[in-house]
């Protein structure tokens, strides 16, 4: 059944989508829900799940559909999956069929007559042999069926249909070997391309398009260089790794025939029968991310590419691949100097950081791309330290912080084009936000300070002083002034932000909702609670009209609104609005999502206040557990969790654990942030307290 319309919730994601400048699907779009909503609305739905088991992440999508099947009777469920314990456990009580041969070997028969009989040779007498030895080798197995098929489609004769016939192996695998052999039967110079292409085709972290496949594979190994005339031919290469590689017109992209080739190259003490020449076409994975990596990082070293940030992906259609995945496959290879040396001149420029994170924020959309950010760093530089004595990586370096605000400042004065999208100003906000709570862990506030003053001086000679352009900064700095205690500061900043907007914009912009809402947090900060009440209720208003209820900038305001509620004393409230928005943030980013988290330390708090301690420690256990899982054990926010289990223990007595904790939460703090560092300080006048308390009982 078709729906008569566009599904309303269909709409809804894509008006706010470009309301938020995007032009594509993004982590907070929620399409689970988008789809499972769609399902809702028809009287039945059937959905097939092919290759299940293949998906970068199987049990998240099977967890997922298995939820939507369990909740909506109208949906019918089939999905095709080798037998995975992850993906079995999630639909665990529902009719299975396991697919013996001999259930399925009549198709696989009709399949091979029908495809045999569009091949030359119909009716012959080798033909009918083909049909016979296909048949009994396939062994319920379509693929392998598929692939000797091919194989006869070469055949000019009886005598080659017999020669085909002949070599048959008895399993999958040997298909592969056979098909590697004549690879490495040919020359050299089409052996290395074949190696590239397998590798590069089997350890993408997505399937590459034929000119971002067509540009990695002119890399020029003696010349270490992408060579524009080394780029091979569609066609050549399609031929060179027949039958294992497969083109798809229809999303022009290369792709393995089927996820057991990526199995079989990748395991290659299997095959010890193969010869030498065959052998080396077998992949490491370490190796393979090594060269990707290399290659990856010269797409992005390029004169033209290097800092500048309006690329022509025509001319550079690797630059988006090598944006978004060369740490990736950095932090995935075998430990190389000459690796090393090329992400040295690589990051040697702080311009060039800056641009690759500009591309990294614009293209890659998936959620708290702060922390993905700094991740990604910190792992880079643990692999760069793997062989020398140097532990002291930090969790929130300074520099890497401000090639972050470089890149939010440079995107900015970037004109929106084809290949670019712009950013909302809520996405720009809640990197804000976490950026000036990294600082302030990295102890360099003022830094942050001064590279947002500075860029709105530049920003006001160029526009002047009330032009809306400088609203984002302003803003900005209200953040990073609030996150150093100068809040009164930070409150004429952003209300010199909202006149510049209600002079300019229109009253239900969306981005005065966020100043608003700013607002209203730095009035909480004073102290002046029914005036942040009042600025949140304002957002929420105009929010309202133009958003869903699911919608993260309306989950957002939820939760701040409830901070105030707390502080006014309406605890009760403030919990209905924390599980209200942390509900919403389960559904948009996940339950170990930072910001979820955080909302689960709100509810923790409110419990705390109205006397259920046991509830409370219960839930502060598990934001531990997500915080160890998602930033790490040494995270200041990781150990600061500590610290506040140590005191909901203090409260229910038990101080011998509370100190415990507390002991812990500081080894780690001085670890990371230092002995002067003002967590640092507090845990060790908490620990103080306790022992004089226990001294003076």
């Amino acid at each position: 059944m078709q729906h008569s319309s566009t599904p309303t919730s269909v709409s809804q994601a894509y008006n706010i989508a470009t309301r938020y400048g995007r032009q594509h699907i993004a982590d907070s779009d929620n399409l689970f829900e988008v789809i499972k909503d769609v399902i809702s609305s028809l009287p039945v739905v059937y959905i097939i799940l092919d290759a299940l088991d293949e998906c970068e992440n199987p049990a998240e999508v099977a967890s997922c559909f298995a939820s939507i099947a369990r909740d909506i009777s109208s949906l019918r469920l089939c999905i095709f999956s080798r037998d995975v314990l992850t993906i079995r456990t999630e639909f665990e009580g529902v009719p299975t069929i396991r697919l013996e041969s001999s259930l399925i070997q009549q198709d696989i028969n009709s399949y091979i007559s029908t495809s045999l009989n569009q091949l030359p040779g119909k009716g012959t007498e080798a033909q009918d042999h083909a049909y016979t030895k296909i048949s009994a080798a396939a062994d319920g197995m379509f693929l392998f069926a598929a692939l000797v098929v091919q194989n006869l489609s070469h055949a000019v004769d009886s005598k080659s249909v017999r020669e085909v016939v002949a070599s048959i192996p008895t399993e999958l695998d040997g298909i592969y070997s056979q098909a590697l052999e004549k690879i490495g039967s040919q020359s050299l110079h089409r052996r290395n391309l074949a190696r590239k292409l397998l590798l590069w085709v089997c350890c993408a972290t997505r399937p590459l398009s034929w000119k971002e496949l067509q540009s990695a594979l002119s890399w020029d190994d003696a010349k270490e260089m992408l060579d524009e005339d080394q780029r091979p031919f569609r066609d050549s290469v399609l031929d060179l790794c027949y039958p294992l590689i497969e083109y798809r017109p229809e999303k022009d992209t290369f792709h393995v025939v089927h996820f057991s080739v990526r199995e079989f190259l990748c395991n290659f003490p299997r095959h010890a029968s193969l010869s030498a020449a065959s052998s080396r076409l077998l992949i490491s994975l370490p190796i393979a991310n090594q060269e990707i990596a290399q290659v990856s990082l010269a797409a992005l070293s390029m004169g033209p590419i290097r800092h500048n940030m309006k690329v022509n992906l025509q001319l550079y259609p690797l630059v988006r691949y090598a944006t978004e995945n060369w740490c990736k496959h950095l932090i995935s290879s075998s430990f190389d100097q000459d690796l090393c040396k090329r992400y040295e001149n690589f990051a040697a420029s702080p311009v060039t950081r800056s641009t690759w994170i500009s591309r990294f924020l614009l293209w890659n959309r998936e959620s708290s791309p702060l922390q993905r950010i700094v991740k990604l760093q910190k792992e880079v530089y643990e692999w760069m330290n793997q062989l020398s004595d140097n532990t002291d990586i930090g969790i929130f370096n300074a520099e890497d912080l401000a090639d972050i605000q470089r890149a939010l400042i440079d995107l900015d004065e970037l004109p929106q084009s084809q290949n670019m999208e712009s950013i909302s100003g809520f996405e720009r906000n809640i990197i804000v936000r976490d950026l000036a709570r990294s600082y302030t862990m990295a102890g360099k506030i003022d830094q942050g300070i001064e590279l947002f003053e500075t860029a709105l001086s530049r920003l006001r000679k160029l526009r002047g002083m009330d032009s809306v352009c400088t609203v984002w900064l302003l803003n900005s700095l209200g953040i990073f002034y609030d996150q150093k205690a100068l809040t009164h500061q930070a409150l004429e900043t952003q209300l010199e932000a909202l006149a510049i907007q209600e002079k300019h914009l229109p009253a239900d912009h969306l981005d005065t909702t966020l100043t608003i809402n700013e607002l209203g947090r730095v009035a909480r900060h004073l102290g002046e609670y029914e005036k942040a009440e009042g600025y949140h209720l304002r957002a929420l208003q105009t929010l309202r009209k133009a958003l869903p209820e699911s919608d993260g900038q309306i989950v957002w305001t939820l939760n701040t609104l409830a901070r105030s509620y707390r502080r006014e004393g309406r605890t009760e409230e403030a919990l209905k609005l924390h599980r209200q928005a942390l509900e919403g943030q389960i559904k948009l980013h996940g339950k170990d999502h930072p910001h979820t988290i955080w909302t689960m330390g709100d509810i923790v708090r409110c419990l705390r206040d109205l006397s259920k301690l046991q509830p409370a420690v219960e839930m502060l256990q598990t934001v531990y557990e997500y915080r160890v899982h998602t930033l790490g054990p040494l995270n200041p926010d990781t150990l600061w969790t500590l610290n506040d289990m140590a005191l909901l223990l203090e409260s229910q007595g038990d101080i011998e654990k509370a100190k415990r904790l507390h002991s812990e939460a500081l080894a780690g703090q001085v670890t990371v942030l230092g002995i002067k560092h003002s967590h640092t300080l507090w845990t060790k006048s908490a620990l103080e307290r306790l022992d004089f308390a226990g001294a003076s009982n």
